[in-house]
This record gives C-alpha cells, sequence and structure tokens, in this order.
C-alpha cells in the first residue's frame, strides 16, 4: 500500500491554529462528545459514518509515507503553502459567486 506523502506529524490543534493564522482569525474550538454524534446520526446518515472514524482523533495517527519517499523523492506540500492556496482559492471563488 502507499501513502501519499505528508507535510510531517502534527496534532489537529497545530493545523487548525495554522489554518486560523493563514486565514487571519481566531481560532474557535469545541469538543464534539461521542454521544452527540450517535443522535445527529439518526437524522444525518454521513454523521452517522463519522462514528467509525473517531479513533482517527482520538489517539494518535500516523500516516507512514517513507515507501513513497524512497519511490518518489519528497514531494510534500507544506501544511502553510496548502492551506494559503486553498484559502486564497476559497475567497476568490467565495467572492465571484457572491458577486452572481
Amino acid at each position: 500500500s502507499w501513502h501519499v506523502p505528508t507535510a510531517g506529524v502534527t496534532t489537529m490543534r497545530d493545523f487548525l491554529t495554522l489554518a486560523a493564522s493563514v486565514a487571519g482569525t481566531e481560532l474557535k474550538v469545541s469538543r464534539v462528545q461521542p454521544w452527540m454524534l450517535r443522535m445527529l446520526g439518526i437524522f444525518v446518515p454521513n454523521v452517522r459514518e463519522m462514528l467509525e472514524m473517531l479513533y482517527q482523533f482520538n489517539t494518535p495517527y500516523v500516516v507512514d509515507h517513507s515507501k513513497f519517499v524512497r519511490e518518489f523523492g519528497d514531494i510534500a506540500t507544506s501544511y502553510a503553502a496548502g492551506l494559503r492556496a486553498t484559502i486564497d482559492w476559497y475567497r476568490a471563488h467565495s467572492t465571484a459567486q457572491q458577486a452572481a
């Protein structure tokens, strides 16, 4: 199996902190309890599916892309560059849709 390159190991909080910084906003984080997801999952099937993926958020989840790097080199985009491109794209398209 192959895992695509990642920009390194980081925590969700660090990633969100970086995203807020790049976006120029204040970070506001709250935790959703599993029982809340179960309740909402009764009405929203996609939320129900999230329950089986909670392990990725409750325990360290590290993707090892060393096999890919050995074969193709380390071509991962930094988190900051990826976030900046994504946020810039979103802002450009959001403004264009509002104008239309």
